[in-house]
């Protein structure tokens, strides 16, 4: 059960050679930056290189300037998330709740795929509220998938 939780996961990480111009960018890579209490989260010892943050600490950000057409933000659902606000170009695009019954440690988070291809920001606040189930307002974010970049 572990090994096909950890092969699900590894097959939904689009970290792959791609001829539609898709392309990774890790938290720590040079396109992110960090505002607020962050800490590196390793979910389990088989992916200690990835670059997830995570933090529970209400008005932290986790921010990229991009030039391309799409971005996906990625990141992880368990029962003690909360909500994270979704800001693209410094405008609030979507609330998101992060709280799920099980804990899946990679998943698409925000999509957009209708970007004019230029340069933008993303943004993802963490919020002071949390699903009423959720036995905490923890927040995790693994990357972002930038779409037709530069």
């Amino acid at each position: 059960e572990l090994i096909a939780e950890i092969l699900e996961e590894y097959l939904l990480t689009p970290k792959k050679n791609n001829p539609n111009e898709v392309r990774v960018k890790g938290i720590d890579s040079s396109i992110a930056a960090l505002d607020g209490v962050w800490e590196k989260y390793v979910p389990h010892k088989y992916f200690r290189s990835e670059a997830t943050m995570k933090s529970i600490t209400p008005n932290s950000s986790l921010f990229a300037s991009f030039n391309g057409s799409g971005v996906d933000v990625y990141g992880g659902i368990s029962p003690q998330n909360g909500k994270i606000a979704i800001y693209l170009d410094d405008k609030l695009v979507e609330i998101i709740d992060t709280y799920s019954d099980t804990r899946i440690d990679t998943v698409c988070l925000y999509s957009n795929r209708s970007l004019e291809k230029a340069d933008h920001t993303i943004k993802a606040v963490v919020l002071d509220e949390k699903n009423a189930s959720s036995s905490d307002g923890e927040i995790t974010i693994s990357f972002f998938k930038i779409i037709n970049c530069d």
